[in-house]
C-alpha cells in the first residue's frame, strides 16, 4: 500500500474516532438573574444588538450552527466561547464590581468604537 493512502486511513480514522468525544454545551436553562439588564438601564436597541451580536459567544446561551457537532470545529468553538466568556460574560455581569462593569463597559465601547469584534 502506498504511503499517502496510509497517511489518508490514519487520517480518517482519527478524525472518526474524534466524533465520538464533543465538548460540553455553552447553555442553561436557568433564568438569566445576573443578566447585563438586570442592574443596568440597558437600552432596548443597544440590548437587540447585544443579543445577536454578542449573546452567542459572551452569554451563557449559545445557539450552536450544525457544524458545531463536527470535531474538531466543537472544540475549537468551546475554546473561543470560553475564552469570550472569561473577557465579558453579559449572563453574569450582574455580579461584576462597580469598578469592573465600569471597566467592562469601557472596552466593550472601544471594541465596538473600533469594529474589532
Amino acid at each position: 500500500m502506498k504511503r499517502w493512502l496510509k497517511i489518508v486511513i490514519v487520517v480518517i480514522v482519527i478524525l472518526g474516532i474524534m466524533q465520538l468525544f464533543h465538548p460540553a454545551k455553552n447553555f442553561t436553562k436557568a433564568e438569566p438573574t445576573a443578566d447585563v439588564a438586570t442592574k443596568y438601564e440597558v437600552p432596548m436597541n443597544v440590548l437587540m444588538i447585544l443579543y445577536t451580536a454578542c449573546y452567542n459567544c459572551h452569554s451563557n446561551y449559545t445557539k450552536y450552527p450544525w457544524y458545531y457537532k463536527a470535531e474538531p470545529v466543537g472544540w475549537w468553538m468551546a475554546y473561543h466561547i470560553n475564552k469570550a466568556k472569561r473577557q465579558v460574560n453579559f449572563s453574569e455581569f450582574a455580579t461584576y464590581s462597580p469598578k469592573e462593569a465600569t471597566k467592562k463597559f469601557h472596552e466593550i465601547y472601544e471594541v465596538t468604537d473600533e469594529k474589532t469584534m
